[in-house]
């Protein structure tokens, strides 16, 4: 069993990360923000559609239902939440305790290059990038793209702002607990170099478990 928090700033490289350790591990990926999109709750799709901030307290909630459900049993990997030092307390109320944080690190300029090429399929909503082909039309499903209005570089920029400003303290409680893992994410780095530097990383907390089983014995 493996509970894992990735935190990082949107193009960041969560969602890639996530996709290698879930077809690894076998464990559910939990993206906050499909979550809150997918929700079926009257008011808080009424609140999402209208563009009002769901408070701590009530996406907090959310989450935690989510991580008590059946597959979550043997673990997960939490992504998009939590994204300050309250939220990361509010989790900490509710019991739920990371074996791992992986902050993944790059520069604002890496961050910036990569989200101002991204589009979307409004279909599958599988994101596409212009350095890495054609995104007229989505790769997966051959459906319509469109760039969101925060993938333009002036909110790119307000939205890393905003990170970097509530980043410091969440990462401080974290690396007090000693699970905080940094990575560096940046330009030169293969996503196959992170998720193999991960991997390692949990086959070494696992080793040392095993270890202080047998002493017990």
């Amino acid at each position: 069993m493996v509970k894992i928090i990735l935190i990082a700033p949107s193009g960041g490289g969560k969602g890639t990360l996530a996709r290698f350790l879930r077809n690894d591990l076998g464990v559910p990926h939990i993206s906050a923000g499909e979550i809150l999109r997918n929700s079926d709750d009257p008011e808080i799709k009424n609140l999402i559609s209208r563009g009002i901030f769901l408070s701590d307290e009530v996406i907090g909630r959310i989450i935690v239902e989510r991580l008590e459900e059946e597959d979550c049993e043997r673990g997960y990997i939490l992504d998009g939440f939590p994204r300050s030092l309250g939220q990361a307390q509010i989790l900490e109320t509710y019991g739920i305790e990371p074996d791992i944080v992986i902050e993944l690190t790059a520069t604002d300029e890496i961050v910036i290059d990569r989200m101002r090429g991204r589009w979307v399929c409004r279909r599958c909503r599988a994101n596409h990038n212009e350095k890495l082909g054609p995104v007229d039309k989505c790769r997966n499903c051959g459906g319509e793209t469109y760039q969101r209005e925060d993938d333009k570089e002036e909110m790119i920029r307000k939205r890393l702002a905003q990170y970097r400003a509530q980043e410091e303290p969440m990462r401080e409680f974290y690396e007090g607990k000693g699970v905080l893992l940094k990575i560096d994410s940046g330009a030169d780095v293969k996503p196959s170099e992170i998720f193999l530097a991960v991997l390692e990383y949990i086959w070494s907390l696992k080793r040392v478990d095993e270890q202080w089983i047998e002493e017990q014995e």
